[in-house]
């Protein structure tokens, strides 16, 4: 089939740029009201108003010009530039700021749902990222987006590609969501054989029992990581591993064991940079932002650096099986541990202070063995549903882009 004609956005719709934050009223007239933000804009084109939910001033004519109706496309002019969501409805009393771009259809050349698959094939193939300068924060300004040029056939066909499309990303989203409740129900039932054998030793054993706890303090020296400058970043063939937050997330097929590449530093470096060396086997977790929350607990299996958002715990070896030690620390209770406010932070003291159980050195090894066989099993299981849901995705997306494009007609 033909490709469908191209187009510039400008052409048959409306774009529009949000306004800057505005504490304070400039007069009398003006009105407080919500304002949707870059964090509302949700994977797979959700709108999501239930949370992150903000409020400034606009003057009476900034109320009308940004109003937000039903069938808007609203799209991230900075971060995740180009990332889209639409409004279900009208959203009363709410505008939006000017990290958002509001894309109003043209009646009669532009179909909203149509527009918002258009626009999420263009993200998620890396259209809107071309687009843009990424010298510092990448930026889509409106006038950029006007002139992107997208399919744009007759707006029956754009009705009849919506509603297959409806159609067939439900059926792949019903399929990822049974997925991840799967996963959830894996990584909670994991949860518990761990808190059980840790806590109270192998089931059905001998030797299950309330085992004592003891405070972190007295088994493990902390260490908090060093600040780690961009331009020192990306470096793969020195010495030792310079480990990031992200690298908690990139593990061996053990799920604790960090494979990080990404950044390595020379001993000079590491030592310009004031960055503790950190031995192998030890601790390492997150100690700063919503990562803290997740309570990835990772092993080292080289010397390494970590940056100043996190924190390694080093094991006492005479103390701790070094194989149990991260099975202790992921059933600690992370909110009796964080600081209050708004980004969660660990506090050192209580995590000190904090008293997990510890039985002796044999019994250690001997549930350190048992939950490396039966965790092992588990995540497996979470791989392979990992996987499948990437491909799913994955086909989401090719499905999207041939139809909006014309390559496969429906």
């Amino acid at each position: 089939m033909a490709a469908f004609p191209m187009v510039p956005v400008g052409f048959a719709t409306e774009v529009m740029l949000g306004k800057m934050v505005t504490n304070t009223p400039k007069n009398s007239n003006d009105v407080l009201q919500r304002y949707v933000h870059a964090a509302n804009i949700r994977d797979y084109g959700i709108l999501d108003m239930e949370h992150s939910e903000r409020e400034m001033w606009f003057t009476k004519s900034e109320a009308c010009a940004l109003d937000i109706r039903a069938g808007d496309l609203l799209l991230a002019e900075g971060g995740a530039s180009g990332k889209p969501a639409i409004a279900l409805e009208d959203l009363e009393n709410c505008g939006f700021q000017n990290s958002v771009l509001r894309v109003r259809k043209i009646d009669g050349l532009s179909e909203p749902r149509y527009l918002l698959y258009v626009f999420l094939s263009a993200f998620l193939e890396g259209n809107f990222a071309r687009l843009i300068n990424t010298v510092s924060i990448s930026h889509l300004p409106a006038e950029k987006l006007s002139r992107f040029r997208i399919p744009l056939p007759d707006i029956e066909t754009q009705r009849r590609i919506a509603n297959y499309l409806d159609h067939e990303t439900k059926q792949i989203d019903t399929l990822v969501a049974e997925l991840d409740e799967y996963v959830e129900l894996l990584e909670s039932r994991k949860l518990r054989s761990v808190t059980q054998a840790v806590s109270h030793g192998i089931p059905d054993s001998e030797t299950m029992a309330s085992h004592p706890k003891v405070k972190l303090h007295f088994f493990s020296r902390f260490v908090s990581g060093t600040g780690f400058p961009i331009d020192e970043q990306g470096v793969t063939d020195q010495q030792y591993p310079f480990y990031k937050v992200s690298s908690l997330s990139k593990v061996a097929a053990d799920g604790l064991t960090i494979i990080d590449k990404a950044n390595s530093v020379s001993a000079e470096k590491a030592r310009q940079l004031s960055a503790t060396l950190i031995p192998p086997a030890s601790a390492i977790v997150a100690k700063i932002g919503e990562a803290v929350r997740l309570k990835k607990v990772r092993i080292n299996q080289y010397t390494c650096c970590i940056d100043n958002n996190m924190l390694a715990l080093i094991p006492r070896q005479d103390s701790i099986c070094t194989r149990f030690f991260p099975y202790a620390l992921s059933i600690l209770n992370i909110d009796l541990i964080l600081n209050p406010g708004t980004v969660p932070t660990l506090n050192m003291s209580t995590l000190r202070n904090y008293g997990i159980p510890l039985p002796d050195l044999d019994t250690q090894h001997r549930i350190a063995d048992f939950l490396d066989e039966e965790t092992a099993k588990t995540d497996t299981i979470i791989t392979e549903c990992i996987e499948l849901k990437e491909l799913l995705l994955k086909r989401r997306q090719v499905l999207i882009t041939d139809v909006v494009t014309g390559k496969v007609e429906v």
